[in-house]
């Protein structure tokens, strides 16, 4: 994975969606506000195989589950100040992913709220959670990471066309509701004063990445 992470090409995005991420599957999309790096291959260049064994347990939550994508991304100082606020992924077929840990130098729970209940998971290496991104809120713990510290990470992707797609704007309320606890949260780890050293830090690495690969979008 580290000789992936140097030869596939950079692109760094000001405004990451999903449409921009399907439009640039095999590069490596660089998310300096999130903190991470991103690269998506779609069901044709998964091997038979993978996608066999990964389906079989969709399946098993879903019979009419259809494999979409998988991507890995890896959060990490070197892209940024790892952070993930209170979202839900938008309002597509998309049922459900596994959120399966590869490896991690640190434990960075996943919140996951669903009606009114909240709940924190923590996975070790090579544990999976299974998560319905459109329709539950779902974030990470604030939590600072060290230079030395990364998170890495495959989300494998799901749909069932029979679904109704969600609305944009019970989704906005879903997941707003809880972004003024988590913003609170999130000031003790990154504090306001620390902002300007912050910002110096991320433009830097901005310009690094420009300098060395020249594709800035």
């Amino acid at each position: 994975m580290d000789d992936l992470l140097k030869n596939k090409n950079y692109i760094m995005l000001s405004d990451i969606s999903r449409e921009t991420i399907e439009t640039n599957m095999n590069d490596w999309v660089v998310d300096h506000y999130l903190g991470r790096i991103q690269c998506s291959l779609q069901d044709w260049e998964m091997s038979d195989e993978l996608k066999q064994i990964i389906t079989k347990f969709a399946k098993q939550f879903n019979e009419n589950a259809e494999f979409r994508y998988v991507s890995f991304v890896r959060y990490s100082k070197d892209f940024g100040f790892p952070q993930l606020g209170p979202h839900l992924d938008p309002p597509t077929k998309e049922h459900f992913m596994f959120d399966i840990q590869l490896r991690s130098t640190l434990d960075w729970p996943i919140v996951v709220a669903q009606d009114d209940e909240i709940k924190e998971y923590t996975l070790n290496t090579n544990d999976a959670l299974v998560l319905e991104i459109t329709r539950n809120a779902h974030w990470r713990k604030p939590l600072r990471f060290e230079d030395s510290d990364y998170l890495d990470m495959l989300f494998f992707s799901y749909t069932d066309n029979s679904l109704d797609i969600p609305s944009l704007e019970w989704q906005s309320e879903t997941g707003l509701k809880h972004m003024d606890s988590y913003n609170e949260e999130l000031a003790t780890v990154y504090p306001e004063s620390e902002k300007e050293i912050r910002d110096r830090y991320t433009n830097s690495i901005k310009k690094e990445n420009f300098i060395l690969q020249g594709q800035v979008r």
